[in-house]
């Protein structure tokens, strides 16, 4: 059932990586406006893609947790100020950095930061425009999927042993549809894009 559900969040992500490069090519504005969103489709795919070459491995593991949180804290702070090309130097040098000293504490802190400034985006569309009103549960929405990972690293780190442990197989019934759940309302997000 949950290989059933995994395989689902591939084609959506592949579905949302080609709706994503249709917005590229139709919309000028649409990176700059989405760039978090850009970032973090492409380190699904290029996460989804990497386990299915190489199979599960350490290094594999982390590099969802090094270069997917750090996207929005990276384009959260950059994103009005700098060129998109700017931003993801930024968010590449800073990911493969997280990457490669594999720092507990350093992938804590770059959660609650993303969490923190996704959930701060939320409240600057809740309070703006009507307009930007519609896409303030986004940010919301992503966030909690964050929080799911961060909470997966936290237990992995202790030395929950993932295969046997019932609670982590309830939260992995909980984690995955969640996950499938943002990916939809992340599609939705990059089709309203296109129609508007």
């Amino acid at each position: 059932m949950l290989e059933i559900i995994q395989n689902i969040e591939f084609v959506f992500i592949l579905i949302i990586s080609i709706q994503i490069g249709w917005n590229l090519f139709v919309s000028s504005t649409y990176l700059k406006k989405n760039i978090e969103i850009f970032l973090y489709i492409t380190v699904l795919l290029s996460n989804k893609i990497a386990y299915l070459i190489f199979g599960k491995s350490e290094i594999l593991y982390y590099f969802f947790h090094s270069f997917a949180p750090i996207a929005f804290v990276i384009s959260g702070i950059f994103k009005n100020n700098s060129q998109i090309k700017w931003i993801v130097v930024c968010w590449l040098f800073v990911s493969l950095t997280l990457w490669c000293f594999n720092n507990f504490f350093a992938f804590v802190l770059v959660y609650c930061m993303a969490i923190g400034t996704l959930m701060s985006q939320s409240i600057n569309m809740a309070n703006g425009r009507s307009t930007k009103l519609q896409y303030s549960y986004l940010p919301i929405v992503i966030a909690i999927d964050l929080f799911f990972a961060l909470t997966a690293i936290i237990l992995k780190v202790k030395g929950f042993n993932w295969e046997n442990s019932i609670l982590i197989g309830y939260l992995k019934y909980l984690i995955i549809p969640f996950s499938l759940f943002t990916l939809v309302i992340i599609y939705v997000n990059s089709r309203r894009h296109t129609a508007s």
